[in-house]
C-alpha cells in the first residue's frame, strides 16, 4: 500500500465509474448480486463524507446513496474539533 494508506490517483472509483467495479460480475449474468461499499475521505466531487454504494442485482451495477452509514461525520464519527476537545 502507498504510504499514509493512500489509493493511488489511478485506482479510485468515482461514480461514473462503476464499471471498473465489478466486470466479472455483469459477464457472469442474471445469478451475479451484491453491495460494495467505499468511503474515500479524500474524494474531491462532494462524496468525501458518505459512503458509495453500489448495487449488483442481476448483473447491473447501479449507484444508491447510503441510508445507513452516511454522512460519515457525524454518524460514525466525531467531527475533528469534538474529538480534539476530548482529549484536553
Amino acid at each position: 500500500m502507498p504510504p499514509h494508506g493512500r489509493v493511488p490517483e489511478s485506482s479510485r472509483l468515482s461514480w461514473g465509474e462503476h464499471h471498473r467495479v465489478v466486470p466479472a460480475g455483469r459477464r457472469a449474468g442474471a445469478r451475479a448480486y451484491g453491495l460494495l461499499y467505499i468511503y474515500d475521505d479524500e474524494d474531491t466531487t462532494g462524496l468525501d463524507n458518505e459512503f458509495q454504494v453500489f448495487r449488483m442485482v442481476r448483473g447491473q451495477v447501479s449507484m444508491q446513496k447510503d441510508p445507513f452509514l452516511s454522512p460519515f461525520m457525524p454518524t460514525l464519527e466525531d467531527p475533528l474539533h469534538t474529538a480534539d476537545q476530548a482529549f484536553e
